[in-house]
């Protein structure tokens, strides 16, 4: 580190000052000598031919001579410790200047060091803020997803609905039995036994679905000649609040004037009870009616659950 100017013209000034005062003792010792010399010129032009005169002035040279040589010395002497205390002071300066370079190199290595932290988290914070937006992403698509199939889930609920109350119109206009598909659904049970054939006292069971389970509603014995009691039941189900919707075993919608003949006919002697909102012909709904079949197989033929 090079030294400023305030310590420059310090150190000048010091310097300075230590020859000054051996040169102003250089000047005070030669006065003092022109004095002496003086003094001893006036006695010789007194009396030249003294012996004091001859040995003052022997006296004198020789004093002068020695003091001229101390003097010189001295001088010497005090130009080679202002040298050394000239180095010493730049010693001492370089040193000063070496520590404060490492200090602010040390500083800078340390700075570099907290950016170089602060900048890696940063990165850190910044690829788990881009793995939650990922991640929110990815949940919004999927909701998205879900969202589109349940609006087609219902849309088709809508349609399925819309055709069944087209088919109830025409259930009521045309007094025919109709068919949830273009063709009436197959029958679960082939009858071997002509519709002529069937005894005159028949059960015919009403079954409604509770928490996926059928049970029976209402039961009922009736002369196969006489359906009148059987379409009274199913009017007082359709006329319900819950707008009940009367269906056979297949899965066929009934008007209340065949239900009676669509119980018998595949000879399970059932009819199902199921809610307007609740109906969606599925998988999950054909499973259900024939497990509740296969249970009932033991008991349909003596009308006992």
């Amino acid at each position: 580190m090079i030294a400023t100017n305030k310590e420059k013209a310090s150190h000048k000034i010091y310097i300075e000052s230590i020859l000054a005062d051996a040169s102003g003792k250089q000047k005070g010792f030669s006065a003092q000598t022109n004095d002496y010399q003086q003094l001893v010129r006036e006695l010789v032009a007194k009396d030249p031919s003294s012996d004091t005169a001859g040995d003052s002035q022997a006296i004198i040279s020789d004093e002068s001579g020695g003091r001229q040589e101390r003097l010189e010395w001295e001088r010497l002497e005090q130009e080679r410790l202002a040298i050394t205390e000239q180095e010493r002071l730049e010693k001492e300066m370089l040193e000063w200047a070496r520590l404060e370079q490492e200090k602010r190199d040390q500083e800078r290595l340390e700075w570099a060091k907290l950016q170089e932290s602060f900048a890696q988290k940063l990165r850190e914070q910044e690829k788990i803020d881009q793995e939650e937006q990922e991640q929110e992403n990815r949940e919004q698509e999927q909701e998205n997803r879900d969202l589109d199939k349940r609006r087609i889930e219902r849309q088709g609920r809508e349609r399925r609905e819309q055709g069944r109350w087209e088919q109830e119109k025409t259930i009521e206009s045309e007094g025919g039995l109709a068919a949830e598909r273009t063709e009436p659904r197959p029958r679960r049970r082939q009858d071997p036994t002509p519709l002529a054939q069937t005894l005159d006292l028949v059960w015919i069971m009403f079954k409604g679905r509770e928490r996926g389970v059928w049970r029976t509603a209402h039961r009922l014995h009736v002369y196969s000649s006489d359906s009148s009691e059987v379409e009274r039941i199913a009017v007082k189900y359709i006329r319900k609040r819950e707008q009940i919707r009367v269906y056979d075993t297949d899965l066929n919608i009934l008007t209340p004037q065949i239900c009676f003949q669509a119980a018998i006919a595949n000879r399970s002697n059932m009819l199902l009870l199921i809610p307007a909102r609740e109906i969606d012909i599925n998988e999950e709904l054909e499973a259900s009616v024939s497990q509740m079949l296969s249970e009932s197989d033991s008991q349909i033929e003596t009308g006992i659950q």
